[in-house]
């Protein structure tokens, strides 16, 4: 049954419950699958390993950045127009959102296919690590065009009022990756590229399970050959721009880092950081499925006016963000070891680093929590000016700040902390526009 249409009937705890655990469930299930990869790279390809996926980690977010730019942002607007019971535009926001992104993604896939070796050279990593960045880099193109149709198909089905289907696509989608990474990498030992396969074959599995939900016609949306519409388009991309930023500003971020990491420290921090990186996505991943389950309920409430849902919504996604916020915190910071053993054994450099580096990390996670939720919930009501800010400040402004700052004061362990003053110092921020806007949304509310 699609949820949304039948939002009136349900208490805002159920209808935000509905969402919830089935998107709860895809995010610890996505999590887990990136976990997986992670780990058979580190089992089987040691530091040097988790080094090349770092390093390469920056193109990922290059299309993942593309899919939630367009994914988000579009999806959002769908479910405003569904709102106000305009489902033709809805469906051609769909339709302009798909086409664009398939088209895009394809074009800069071909520029790195074509171009990958001067891009490998252009990372500056040398020796044995070049070498597997280039084997590794090169099957990831396969992945990223079919990871950028996997991610817009899920914000979409999401909001179409189908909210278990990602989740199932994801568990179909850690028992293919399993299976590949295995098999491809212990089986039959091609090497890191059996990795980026594997990788590959999991987001097909997953991508056929999404398209059941046009097939099956269980929303309102169809798959259709459309038309070029600037207006949507520019609107699209308005709604989408900050999440274009959080992913773009990563990337920069990210980038600087290993340049850093390179230059002044040693692979054995460059892995540590790789370890940190995946952590954070992890982390992302789990309060975006958050901001997720709360996202389309916000768009759809705003369409059709209701304020009082709205608020009653946000303190739901506030508290258990906070709440989820404080368990990995805890948990994190009372088994350092246990994750850390978990991607490597018997590397005592690379644990001693990955240590302090997760140390500082956990202490962020509840900041960095309430910071994507509440940006996530401006973009869901059309406030992409807030949500844009605090992902320049998180992301970009502050993190670099940090970046020379702190590690100036502190040469050894600095760079662990910039993370941690980012996502402090933007809290702040972040806190007073959400209480500029509750003030503007209680006015409105009693009109």
């Amino acid at each position: 049954m699609n949820e949304l249409q039948t939002s009136d009937t349900k208490s805002d705890k159920q209808l935000f419950l509905c969402y919830l655990v089935p998107t709860i469930i895809a995010v610890i299930v996505k999590a887990i699958l990136m976990s997986i990869d992670t780990v058979f790279i580190g089992q089987g390809f040691g530091p040097l390993g988790l080094a090349a996926v770092g390093i390469t980690m920056p193109f990922n977010a290059i299309f993942s950045s593309l899919s939630v730019f367009v994914g988000i942002g579009g999806a959002a607007l769908m479910s405003i127009q569904f709102g106000k019971g305009n489902f033709t535009k809805g469906q051609s926001i769909f339709d302009q959102s798909l086409s664009f992104l398939t088209f895009f993604s394809l074009l800069i896939v071909f520029l790195i296919f074509i171009f990958h070796q001067e891009i490998v050279s252009l990372l500056g990593a040398e020796g044995e690590l070049k070498e597997l960045i280039a084997e590794y880099f090169v099957y990831m193109t396969t992945f990223y065009f079919l990871h950028t149709l996997v991610l817009l198909l899920t914000f979409f089905t999401m909001n179409d009022g189908n909210p278990k289907l990602p989740m199932i696509s994801m568990i179909v989608g850690i028992v293919v990756c399993l299976i590949a990474d295995y098999l491809l990498i212990f089986t039959f030992k091609i090497g890191i590229k059996g990795a980026a396969i594997a990788a590959a074959l999991t987001q097909c599995a997953m991508l056929i399970v999404l398209f059941s939900h046009f097939v099956k016609k269980s929303g309102r949306l169809t798959i259709t050959t459309p038309k070029f519409q600037f207006d949507l388009i520019t609107e699209i991309f308005k709604t989408g721009t900050p999440s274009l930023l959080i992913e773009l500003t990563a990337m920069v971020s990210i980038t600087v880092f290993n340049i850093i990491l390179l230059k002044y420290y040693t692979d054995s921090h460059l892995a540590a950081f790789s370890l940190v990186i995946n952590l954070t996505i992890i982390t992302v991943l789990l309060f975006g499925g958050i901001s997720q389950a709360s996202q389309p309920l916000f768009s759809y409430s705003y369409g059709t006016h209701q304020y009082k849902r709205i608020m009653d919504l946000l303190k739901l996604a506030i508290g258990l963000t906070v709440l989820l916020g404080g368990i990995l915190l805890l948990f994190g910071y009372f088994n350092t070891g246990l994750i850390i053993n978990f991607y490597i054994e018997d590397s005592k450099e690379f644990s001693d680093l990955a240590s302090i580096a997760i140390g500082f990390f956990v202490l962020s996670v509840p900041f960095m929590g309430l910071n994507l939720v509440v940006s996530s919930f401006f973009q869901a009501v059309k406030s992409s000016s807030k949500s844009s800010l605090i992902s320049i400040l998180r992301g970009f402004v502050l993190f670099l700040l940090g970046m020379f700052l702190v590690i100036s004061l502190d040469i050894e362990n600095g760079i662990w902390k910039v993370t941690l003053f980012a996502e402090v110092v933007t809290f702040f921020f972040t806190l007073y526009f959400l209480l500029i806007y509750l003030k503007r949304l209680k006015l409105q509310e009693n009109i």
